[in-house]
């Protein structure tokens, strides 16, 4: 599955400020939690990461899902688009995610119901862990996201930093 972007790998210092990025054992069936538990993600998130600017933006839950939207640009030019969503299930979380290039053609195979999902494995006072990303609420008004992904030699984790913009 993809789990991908073009990155640029982070530096030592950076990497120690990232959140801690957790894994499901198969043994493991995901953390409970609700909406709820996460509602502070709400708003609007703009920041770095990739290189470049990112924005999150995050509408109120409804109908047990919070949808969102990501948007990357470098040098004032949108490189890439995110819809992402946050849906209750079972008792748990999974954030889940399609990716668009700039001319909104998806990433993910279109004759398919592809997505990148992430089960929840825990809330923890304000960090949320998923699969492969966590995000964490820093309560000064800034948001840290860490994604683990999947290159052709392994794995890395990319930062995003973001400060509230609503």
């Amino acid at each position: 599955m993809i789990r991908l972007f073009a990155l640029a790998l982070l530096s030592l210092a950076a990497f120690a400020e990232a959140p801690d990025i957790h894994s499901l054992s198969e043994s493991e069936g995901p953390g409970a939690a609700t909406l709820a538990d996460i509602a502070w993600i709400e708003g609007r998130w703009i920041g770095e990461g990739l290189g470049g600017a990112v924005e999150e933006v995050y509408a109120p839950a409804y109908g047990g899902q919070m949808m969102g939207m990501f948007r990357y640009a470098r040098e004032g030019v949108p490189q890439f688009y995110e819809l992402m969503l946050f849906e209750e299930r079972d008792g748990s979380l999974m954030f889940r995610v399609r990716h668009f290039n700039r001319d909104f053609s998806a990433w993910e195979d279109k004759a398919a119901d592809e997505t990148v999902d992430f089960p929840l494995v825990a809330v923890e006072g304000t960090i949320a862990y998923f699969d492969g990303t966590t995000f964490r609420n820093n309560r000064d008004g800034t948001m840290t996201v860490g994604l683990r992904m999947e290159t052709r030699d392994g794995f890395r984790t990319e930062l995003f930093e973001h400060r509230r913009a609503d």
